[in-house]
């Protein structure tokens, strides 16, 4: 098998950037809390700012999930032979699933929320991050994150830098562990490659401090 990096049958040669090694073992935790849902018709004018991610949570354009646990499995995908020498991967689909012990206290807000996210799911744009470093890793649509990097405006004019999704399991009540009930579901997304991230300084303080708040 042919690299496509390095294919000579078609295509331009691409150079990968420099090894991100630096002679220290550096490890970094794990841990995905919060999902954050967007309003497809919601547009960032600078995602970067903190400011307008508290306006956005305040206003219900931007929705955070209860804390939970999501993780990511491998996701599955199909090798497409081009020419008996190149494959690709092609139609790769992401399985998100969540989970939260959170319930509402003294009334039925839980349900109400989760059945109003499985009613209303394409309405709604998918976005998570990572934030027990303190670092606030974004998982966020390619052309938001290459416009970061790029020190642009930090708006992209006509896409969401959420990935829609698909609820593939509906969200139900279900036994946990020390005899705790717990919420569950699962999402799917379809993506172009491989899932990147970037940082947003401020961001996740901020719908945390609003979603609190409200």
């Amino acid at each position: 098998m042919t690299n496509a990096l390095c294919s000579t049958s078609c295509g331009e040669l691409s150079t990968l950037p420099t090894n991100y090694f630096n002679c220290i073992t550096y490890t970094r935790k794990y841990d995905y809390k919060y999902f954050v849902l967007k309003k497809c018709d919601y547009q960032f004018t600078n995602i970067l700012s903190p400011a307008e991610w508290t306006a956005a949570e305040a206003s219900g354009d931007i929705i955070t999930s209860p804390p939970g646990v999501l993780t990511l499995p491998t996701p599955e995908q199909t090798v497409i032979d081009i020419d008996g020498d190149t494959k690709v991967v092609a139609d790769i689909t992401y399985t998100i699933n969540f989970i939260t012990y959170q319930v509402s206290q003294g009334d039925n807000a839980d349900c109400m929320f989760f059945k109003a996210l499985y009613e209303n799911a394409s309405s709604y744009v998918l976005m998570w991050y990572d934030n027990i470093s303190g670092d606030e890793r974004w998982y966020i649509q390619d052309d938001w994150i290459d416009e970061i990097a790029l020190g642009g405006t930090a708006s992209v004019t006509g896409t969401s830098p959420g990935f829609k999704f698909s609820v593939t399991q509906i969200p139900h009540w279900q036994a946990g562990e020390a005899n705790k009930g717990q919420w569950a579901t699962q999402f799917q997304i379809e993506a172009d490659g491989m899932l990147c991230y970037t940082h947003i300084p401020g961001a996740a303080a901020a719908i945390e401090a609003a979603s609190l708040a409200s």
